[in-house]
């Protein structure tokens, strides 16, 4: 019975391996390693081997399609915290949601449909000034805006609750209105800073970042098609306003109403019946509101079912 429903076939619940902490920490030790080279060796030999070039894929290194996205500015550590902070705010959630494989796919999909769009361009750029300088792309910006898109879709018609913690002054914004906002900044930035003079605003790649953003939506789309992030809601749903935490850090302070403690009981498995129509509303709850609204004791109990139940 249990079985029946695709996300419970598809993987084990406790037994993936937690992709997003090792892209942090990947991420994190390779811009420890390009410090260390930079200032001891005063040597770019990194980012000159492994960020992503014309003249590099003319040399074949075509490694640098993927490793682009390890790498990151040494000048400020900005960079760095910008892309990790929203990688793990918006990533936490979306890899329960997905699933690590999946979540994974994502990223490396992004982050090269996002080298492809800025390799595009800046061929284009050097057909028509071949003396035109490009530095070297780096930055998992293009893999984050994958996942910042993925994540919008997921709460389409969700209304989020943001606070500017500088003034303390909650707004609410739904993932269709992030979205669109987002793309409509990087569209401009790209036509404006990059298309025509070469150089993005700072010498940001949008380019590549609206890779990044048209492969989450075309993942969305034709790869979890079947399993849709986003619908419309009914009528009575738009007319209750509800406001969902975007997933900050413990540390941070908020306003939103203190939430019901969580009921903590316990059913009996030793009757099959009773563990039948739980398990049911588990697995329900899942379909309505995700694996990570689960409970302890939820998560508990469709572990010991599935030893009961899978063999009846």
């Amino acid at each position: 019975m249990i079985y029946d429903r695709p996300y419970m076939r598809a993987k084990p619940v406790h037994s993936e391996v937690n992709v997003l902490k090792w892209l942090l920490i990947a991420n994190i030790a390779i811009y420890c390693v390009q410090i260390v080279v930079g200032v001891a060796f005063k040597s770019r030999w990194i980012e000159t081997n492994f960020g992503l070039s014309l003249a590099g894929l003319s040399e074949f290194k075509v490694w640098t399609l993927l490793s682009y996205a390890f790498l990151h500015g040494t000048q400020s550590p900005f960079h760095l915290l910008g892309n990790m902070l929203v990688l793990y705010l918006f990533g936490r959630e979306l890899q329960d949601r997905l699933g690590s494989i999946r979540f994974l796919q994502l990223y490396i999909i992004a982050l090269m449909t996002g080298a492809i769009c800025w390799l595009g361009l800046k061929l284009a750029h050097r057909i028509i000034d071949p003396s035109l300088s490009i530095p070297p792309l780096i930055g998992a910006s293009a893999a984050v805006a994958g996942i910042v898109t993925i994540w919008c879709l997921k709460h389409w018609y969700d209304q989020m609750q943001f606070s500017l913690y500088f003034v303390m002054m909650p707004f609410y914004i739904s993932g269709r209105q992030f979205f669109f906002g987002f793309l409509i900044y990087e569209a401009i930035c790209f036509l404006v800073f990059e298309l025509f003079t070469g150089n993005g605003l700072w010498n940001i790649a949008h380019s590549a970042h609206l890779g990044g953003i048209a492969a989450g939506w075309l993942y969305n789309k034709y790869i979890i098609n079947q399993e849709p992030l986003y619908k419309r809601p009914s009528q009575h749903e738009r007319e209750t306003v509800t406001a969902t935490s975007t997933g900050r850090p413990s540390w941070l302070p908020t306003q939103e109403a203190a939430k019901p403690m969580p009921m903590r009981y316990k059913v009996n498995v030793t009757d099959r019946t009773a563990l039948r129509a739980e398990v049911d509303r588990i697995l329900d709850k899942i379909t309505e509101k995700g694996f990570g609204a689960l409970t302890k004791d939820e998560k508990e109990t469709l572990n010991k079912a599935k030893d009961m139940l899978g063999h009846s």
